[in-house]
């Protein structure tokens, strides 16, 4: 166990690679403790490790390891630089190494200015990297990709507070391939979420906005989650998805299944025209499955936008308020009967 302690190195931004703490010891501690340097600063090289309330600035690494109330302070880097915080390095899908991250801060080290420095959550060292950050704070200096291929967000709020008057205004956006946002809430206005590409799983999310708050060209299922539509501008209006599918033989959509469209609680939408979504490009595909649309959404259902009158839409087998299942429409859904168990995630499989 390491307790009260300060350990650096101080080799400086320029020296490349330069390890502080190499912890090879199996079920250590480390309490209390300081850990800086800049690139590598803590190699949690194998077995198990716990650190408690440390602060750590620089990072990388290998092995099973749980943070609980630290503060992961990011430096400056060296001129034109980028910041990854973690660099795990699971390198099987039987490997049971992994970092998770509960109760703690991400941010920049007091005194330090990373704006326009590109900063990540992480990059997969190995091919099976697994990182988990839970209940944390994720200060604004984190690039909205967040990670490079492959992560899982869980449990996390991620807002965007700038109101209602702002405009477009993303909260959150994933470019990463097989993403898995779990438990997550996801809120804003305008462009709350953007789906940017690739294949991404959403379950048990609440995402909340006004004008296309679900935007974007990937591959996108959402089970189990909630879209809860705020108060618009004044005399404004409400659309929740604009899907961004540009060519017939493009295999990007938007598929929500067993979930729920509804006013934010305490928002009443009266005389506000509400819209499942309307075409961002002229191929846009969206699917709700066995959802329940409250009683907010337009008879409609559907906002034309500009010459884009080809698109896509079903509302198979969901119901609106407290009506019967009415299959509406008809479109080719892939079916999502793969994902990623070994994450905990109870996805449904198939189209049932």
């Amino acid at each position: 166990m390491a307790r009260y302690l300060t350990i650096k190195n101080t080799a400086g931004v320029d020296a490349g690679p330069a390890v502080a703490l190499m912890i090879t010891a199996d079920r250590s501690i480390c309490y209390r403790c300081e850990i800086d340097g800049y690139q590598d600063t803590l190699n949690a090289d194998c077995n198990r490790q716990f650190y408690h309330t440390c602060n750590i600035s620089g990072q990388w690494t290998s092995f099973l390891d749980v943070f609980q109330q630290c503060n992961l302070l990011v430096r400056l880097p060296v001129a034109d630089g980028h910041c990854v915080i973690t660099a795990q390095g699971r390198d099987a899908p039987n490997d049971h190494s992994g970092f998770v991250f509960q109760d703690s801060t991400v941010a920049a080290l007091p005194g330090v200015d990373l704006t326009g420095v590109p900063t990540y959550l992480g990059r997969p060292w190995k091919n099976h990297s697994h990182v988990v950050f839970m209940n944390c704070l994720l200060e604004g200096i984190i690039h909205p990709a967040g990670w490079e291929s492959g992560f899982m967000a869980r449990d996390l709020t991620i807002k965007n507070t700038t109101g209602v008057d702002a405009g477009p205004a993303v909260a959150l956006m994933i470019m990463a391939d097989r993403s898995i946002c779990y438990r997550c809430e996801i809120d804003g206005y305008q462009d709350t979420l953007n789906a940017e590409c690739n294949r991404q799983f959403y379950h048990t999310c609440n995402i909340s906005g006004t004008v296309d708050f679900v935007f974007g060209c990937a591959k996108d299922v959402f089970q189990q989650c909630n879209l809860l539509v705020r108060l618009p501008m004044a005399d404004g209006h409400c659309v929740i998805t604009a899907q961004g599918r540009d060519a017939p033989n493009d295999h990007s959509g938007f598929v929500f299944q067993d979930s729920t469209v509804a006013a934010l609680p305490g928002v009443d939408l009266t005389g506000v025209p509400t819209y499942l979504g309307r075409p961002w490009k002229n191929h846009s595909h969206v699917v709700f499955m066995n959802c329940l649309l409250d009683g907010i959404i337009h008879p409609a259902g559907w906002e034309r936008w500009g010459d884009k009158d080809w698109t896509p839409y079903s509302t198979g087998n969901s119901r609106i308020g407290g009506t019967a299942p009415t299959p509406k429409g008809a479109s080719k859904v892939y079916p999502g009967r793969r994902a990623l168990p070994e994450f905990g995630v109870n996805y449904k499989g198939g189209l049932e």
